[in-house]
């Protein structure tokens, strides 16, 4: 499986050590370290398993842990077992250009018959690839999901037939980058190959000299690959039922993308837990996001109370809670910061919760998307359904979808103030 190596630069270590020492000074002075200690415990947990891709050893071990913490708080645990129709599981993906070895990563889904690659040719423009590598830019455009646009841009350069298309996604990583998929995506004519943006300055130069790179890439594909929901319930006798969930699964370790949403979950779980209230709860952690968000689909097909039994529906989605970052351009140096970036995480609710969650979130920077714009993530698939009665909350950060994202992008002082904020809102929707 793939995970990156790439060792955390002296800089980013240095970042981290002056922020968490002010942080934890700050939250001892507040006496608010307790549970944002705890959340954050549980976002290293579940970085912990590493990576977290659908069908995986280590999403198999975080549904696992989520369960036995249910469990724990007092819900009746299940397991809602799903087929997705194909997954590919990738062993080795790496170029060299110039005697240096970079880490590489096929863009879902390669051609069937190309698994194994040790390809040696020159880079050329598309339009003279024809038996030679092909390098394809795209921009950078917060988003997470593969459009039109993208499969486009891509087809047009297979069609000169290059013997692979090396994909460089622009991101404020500098890492590999890669776009979510679906289930029914035909595979691209050729292999893409998605490569560390941080390359670009060497691709150009090795398009314009000619110069020879390698491609060695080992994977393959599986069929109607098993996995599960895991589900908890508790019923206190209600007419309606509150709905919690979050994705698990992802492409990478993805701790800062997945791990607050998920320790954000649990810490919701053992809250609601403590006592009977007016409502039952369902809480469900979700599989398969990037591959086509088959596990939501089979929970709302399945598992999920109907639209008129919920009263309300709260997803936790990606990157609630990661350090925002500052760009000098003058020296392009990256600077992380104290406090998320709001520009990169919205708060989402129906129109019927927007004023609830206005003054639940006082005070927790993120723009707001309302009613007919909520529809973000897995989210949107809830909203779809008929569930006119929903909130959460979803973001992007700086190594959002990249195999650098890791636990120590998030901290206590991050996660501390949506505990409360989701607390807040629960509480008023769930106590008597």
């Amino acid at each position: 499986m793939f995970q990156s190596t790439r060792p955390i630069s002296a800089s980013f270590r240095t970042a981290l050590q002056v922020l968490t020492l002010g942080f934890a000074g700050a939250a001892c002075a507040q006496g608010t370290v307790s549970l944002g200690g705890t959340l954050n415990d549980d976002v290293r947990t579940y970085s912990d398993f590493g990576v977290h891709r659908y069908g995986s050893k280590g999403e198999q071990s975080a549904l696992a842990w989520m369960g036995r913490e249910l469990a724990a708080a007092g819900f009746t645990v299940e397991k809602q077992a799903l087929q997705m129709g194909r997954q590919l599981t990738l062993n080795e993906a790496h170029i060299t250009l110039g005697g240096k070895t970079s880490e590489a990563f096929p863009h879902w889904w390669p051609p069937e018959q190309q698994m194994q690659l040790k390809l040696e040719a020159a880079l050329k423009a598309p339009n003279e690839s024809t038996g030679a590598f092909a390098w394809l830019r795209l921009p950078y455009e917060r988003g997470a999901y593969l459009n039109a646009q993208h499969t486009q841009k891509i087809l047009e350069v297979a069609a000169h037939k290059p013997l692979a298309i090396l994909l460089t996604i622009d991101n404020p990583a500098g890492s590999i980058f890669t776009y979510n998929v679906n289930q029914e995506d035909a595979p691209w004519p050729v292999p893409v190959i998605v490569v560390p943006a941080r390359l670009a300055a060497q691709l150009e130069a090795a398009q314009q000299s000619g110069e020879k790179m390698n491609i060695d890439m080992s994977m393959q594909y599986q069929r109607d690959v098993s996995s599960y929901n895991v589900i908890g319930r508790i019923d206190n006798g209600a007419a309606r039922t509150v709905v919690v969930s979050t994705p698990v699964s992802s492409w990478f370790t993805s701790s800062c993308e997945r791990g607050p949403g998920i320790a954000l979950f649990l810490a919701l779980a053992r809250h609601v837990a403590k006592e009977k209230r007016a409502t039952n709860f369902v809480f469900v952690g979700t599989v398969g996001h990037e591959i086509g968000h088959g596990g939501m689909e089979s929970f709302i097909h399945a598992k999920a109370p109907a639209p008129d039994k919920v009263k309300a529906w709260l997803h936790l989605g990606a990157s609630l809670a990661c350090y925002g970052w500052t760009h000098d351009a003058a020296t392009s140096q990256w600077r992380m910061r104290a406090e998320a970036d709001p520009s990169l995480r919205v708060l989402l609710a129906s129109e019927s919760l927007q004023n609830q969650a206005v003054t639940a979130f006082k005070g927790v920077a993120a723009t707001p998307l309302f009613a007919e714009k909520s529809g973000i993530g897995e989210l949107r698939d809830v909203r779809a359904a008929g569930y006119v009665n929903y909130f959460g909350m979803a973001g992007l950060h700086r190594f959002f979808h990249t195999p650098d994202d890791r636990a120590e992008l998030t901290g206590p002082e991050l996660l501390e103030p949506l505990a409360n904020a989701f607390t807040k809102m629960l509480d008023e929707l769930t106590v008597n």
